[in-house]
């Protein structure tokens, strides 16, 4: 009798052991799922160099678990139209809490080994899909995971480009040094404008054409049309002297006066229209300041 009841005892705790045991797997198995992919919240150029675009892409993961996560390493190919344009890897070692939502980018590089496929992209169609290959790890408190995905847009690539290479020259500037009265006649007078510009890039810039507009004490003065092209090289400054001809009647005799006692002030307005990684660019040109007699 006394046997008997060790043996129930003995099969007790088993089974009880066997409970928790059962339970503990059930629980690693629900734990153990891959974060899940929440779609693409933003895509921007993030750098143009001489072999090489950047662009970040922001996304949304989910982790469904009831334990956090570390992301450890991405990684992925870039397509354009289906074709091979990059590769891209991520390491960053970023924690994602239970069932929460983190944000994540992603810098997508498009190698100039592809430049067929890059240029196509850039100077043909208005809008291109881009597609990645994502191959994510990350691991847990109870294991290892991984995790693929794929993003899949359709990006205005070529106005993305255009937009992000005309900020970056606005933000550089193109300086309207000084505007200068250089010869006086009876019949016109011969102004010099001096423009600087520097090349913001790490890849050539060329200025294929200007047209501005000259204002001397906000009255219409002339026209400047240039198609005189300038190379500009990476991170470089360059000067340039237009030359504008005004007739004595359109400057007029108070303009001529107030130059020669530096009262006159000058503005300039117009676009300057430049070529970047065979991509056509215009941006905005304006400055002002007092004219200077040579």
């Amino acid at each position: 009798m006394k046997q008997r009841e060790v043996t129930t005892k003995n099969g007790v705790m088993f089974q009880n052991l066997a409970g928790v045991l059962l339970a503990v797997t059930m629980i690693s198995c629900s734990v153990i799922k891959p974060p899940q992919f929440a779609g693409i919240e933003r895509v921007e150029v993030d750098a143009i160099g001489e072999d090489s675009t950047s662009l970040a892409v922001s996304i949304a993961l989910y982790n469904p678990n009831r334990v956090g996560a570390t992301l450890e390493r991405a990684y992925y190919d870039v397509l354009l139209d289906g074709e091979l344009a990059g590769k891209g890897t991520w390491t960053g070692y970023t924690e994602i809490a239970a069932r929460d939502t983190i944000r994540l980018t992603l810098p997508l590089v498009l190698r100039d080994s592809y430049l067929p496929v890059w240029e196509r992209a850039v100077l043909g169609a208005d809008s291109v899909n881009v597609t990645a290959p994502v191959k994510l790890e990350l691991s847990t408190g109870i294991g290892q995971l991984e995790q693929e995905f794929e993003l899949d847009v359709i990006l205005p690539f070529k106005q993305m480009v255009r937009d992000w290479a005309s900020e970056q020259v606005d933000r550089a500037g193109i300086e309207i040094e000084r505007v200068g009265l250089r010869k006086l006649g009876v019949q016109e007078q011969e102004l010099t404008v001096r423009i600087g510009f520097i090349n913001p890039f790490d890849a050539d810039l060329t200025v294929d054409s200007l047209d501005l507009d000259l204002f001397i004490n906000d009255s219409m003065t002339g026209e400047i049309h240039s198609h005189e092209m300038l190379h500009l090289v990476p991170l470089s400054p360059i000067h340039t002297d237009l030359k504008l001809r005004v007739g004595s009647l359109k400057l007029g005799s108070s303009v001529i006066s107030g130059v020669l006692n530096r009262g006159w002030e000058w503005r300039v307005e117009g676009t300057a229209h430049l070529v970047f990684r065979e991509l056509k660019i215009t941006v905005p040109v304006e400055d002002r300041g007092e004219i200077v007699r040579y």
